[in-house]
């Protein structure tokens, strides 16, 4: 390798762990401007419950509010998903209410059946000859 060579490879090396820090940093900023906005929208909903005289709704409000985790989002869909999986894993998240056993031809799916397309004659065979 050349000096040239070992001087551009450094440089691109910088220059990537410098554009990927800044993209890193731009896009933890835009997170946490976002995480409060939603708190602030979730205490502003809190205050309306109050005015409408529902003081246990905007309690409850403010306490998940609280609960919530900026490190974990989704923290409150993963434990939802997971009591749901108890009952879902019974009986399938896909059920319509239909017994499996009862007419189980119904519920298989049947393959596609591709049909072939006949080949045409080519235009240019048909013209001019």
């Amino acid at each position: 390798m050349t000096v040239l060579e070992t001087f551009r490879d450094v440089l691109k090396q910088r220059m990537q762990a410098f554009l990927w820090r800044s993209v890193a940093s731009d896009v933890e900023a835009d997170t946490i401007l976002q995480d409060v906005a939603n708190l602030e929208r979730l205490e502003q909903q809190a205050k309306r419950y109050e005015a409408e005289g529902n003081p246990n709704l905007a309690a409850l409000l403010r306490q998940r509010a609280a609960m919530m985790s900026m490190d974990a989002p989704g923290g409150s869909i993963t434990q939802a998903l997971e009591s749901v999986g108890g009952a879902a894993s019974s009986t399938g998240l896909l059920a319509d209410g239909r017994d499996d056993k009862e007419k189980p031809e119904e519920t298989a799916v049947k393959p596609a059946t591709r049909r072939r397309s006949r080949k045409r004659p080519s235009d240019q065979a048909s013209c001019g000859e």
